[in-house]
């Protein structure tokens, strides 16, 4: 019962003791700090990572901790599509089943994308690319995988309105930076207070060897390389591509019999 205890109240303690050494390798302190401010905090956290840092099983260990340690308990994950939702799933669905406890809840329903717990708790994957997946649920815990290539109108519109009249509701974003223009990851990041901010560029995380950036670097436009591994948000200016709503301008819906040219002049 103490062992269950400590692991209900501390995810880090959960981690270390069921799955380190077995298919996870131990906590680095920026992964403790993470796992602290979501469980700990009562304020959101926004998680700017470098590529390959290991974000999203940090994810999934916050949700499946939630749905297997609190009563009643509503996680979505979501993600900017249906497959990278149902991967940070599966990443929850591994941590349930290698999780061996008497005290464990079990399984009522079970599917590729959702699963609900004897405990009342269920963890349900949506994609992020539209407002319809999550508009008619209300959460106590709301993941943003990957939310800089979230659709902004989804986040804003239809994912953070189901923590309302929700006491305690935690939102957890995560994400790569994806470009300046139209990012409300970026706006968040820059601007929004009352975040509890994590910066982790791939030179921190001990399972990204200097060897590897070395090799990427050399191989990777220095602006990508920026964008992917050193967390630096990177404008349409100094981007070689234009940025989406630029290219958006760009075409237009012709009626009738008109030339099919998807181009049009701005003057």
């Amino acid at each position: 019962m103490q062992d269950y205890l400590i692991d209900a109240m501390d995810p880090c303690a959960w981690v270390s003791r069921n799955f380190v050494g077995k298919f996870l390798d131990p906590l680095e302190p920026w992964q403790t700090q993470f796992l602290n401010a979501c469980n700990f905090y009562r304020q959101p956290v926004l998680a700017n990572c470098a590529r390959g840092t290991g974000k999203s099983e940090l994810a999934a260990i916050v949700a499946t901790h939630t749905v297997l340690f609190r009563n009643s308990q509503t996680v979505l994950l979501l993600g900017p599509s249906m497959n990278q939702a149902r991967e940070l799933y599966r990443r929850c669905r591994r941590l349930y089943d290698k999780y061996e406890s008497a005290t464990k809840p079990h399984l009522i329903t079970d599917s590729k994308t959702a699963l609900e717990l004897s405990n009342d708790s269920r963890l349900i994957a949506l994609p992020g690319g539209n407002e319809a997946g999550p508009r008619s649920y209300r959460c106590n815990l709301l993941i943003l995988d990957e939310m800089s290539f979230c659709d902004r109108r989804m986040v804003e519109g239809a994912a953070i309105p189901t923590m309302s009249g929700v006491p305690g509701s935690r939102l957890i974003c995560i994400s790569t930076p994806n470009g300046k223009e139209g990012s409300l990851f970026y706006e968040w990041w820059e601007t929004a207070t009352g975040f509890e901010k994590i910066l982790v560029p791939a030179h921190e995380s001990k399972r990204i060897t200097p060897k590897f950036l070395k090799h990427m670097a050399s191989v990777t436009r220095p602006e990508k390389f920026d964008q992917e591994f050193n967390c630096k948000f990177i404008s349409g200016a100094e981007s070689p591509y234009f940025p989406g709503f630029v290219v958006d301008q760009c075409f237009v819906e012709l009626e009738g019999d008109a030339p099919r040219s998807p181009l049009k002049v701005i003057s």
